[in-house]
């Protein structure tokens, strides 16, 4: 019997605006600030239009991205599950891919929350071959709060690297990039 190939959804998005004006001792510690307290519901009403909510949700255990998944919840129908991974503090692209690729396979949507400049590049490098516009963009700048989501056509997520991709959604939380889709 042949597997279907479903596709796979990656949903990058970059922990909201934090605040360096925190009395934090370490940088883990660092909540956000106003403005990306703000930010991360428009994040989620914009997921949630698009109807890119994950089942699985990969999430440095920083406290920034911590509370940006948390301001994110109220705009999800039915909560996916939570790995707080701390590999994904200040990981580069390669660790957070690997991990993306360790998703069990009935898991058709994952999301990571994560920091830069790990996820920028990743997400670059994905959207490069999705849309290369897109990819310089990406490449250019991925501000706090920046969301992009490709689909790929894979049986499995260990296939994603290299399996090209489409691109689903580009947004930064001002909203102003051309690249909505």
């Amino acid at each position: 019997m042949i597997e279907p190939r479903l596709p796979r959804r990656l949903v990058l998005l970059r922990h909201a605006k934090s605040s360096w004006q925190s009395n934090a001792a370490r940088d883990v510690d660092r909540p956000l600030a106003p403005r990306g307290e703000d930010a991360a519901p428009d994040i989620g009403r914009f997921l949630a239009e698009r109807d890119l909510w994950p089942e699985w949700v990969l999430c440095s255990p920083a406290k920034r991205t911590r509370q940006t998944w948390k301001r994110l919840q109220p705009t999800v129908e039915i909560p996916p599950a939570v790995v707080y991974d701390p590999a994904l503090y200040l990981a580069s692209a390669r660790t957070i891919l690997a991990r993306v690729k360790e998703t069990p396979a009935r898991i058709t949507t994952v999301m990571v929350i994560g920091h830069n400049p790990g996820l920028q590049e990743l997400a670059a490098e994905l959207a490069q071959h999705a849309d290369p516009a897109v990819g310089g963009a990406v490449a250019a700048k991925f501000p706090t709060a920046a969301v992009l989501a490709l689909a790929f056509d894979t049986a499995d997520w260990a296939e994603i690297e290299g399996a090209g991709g489409r691109l689903l959604a580009w947004r930064t939380p001002k909203g102003r990039e051309p690249h909505e889709l």
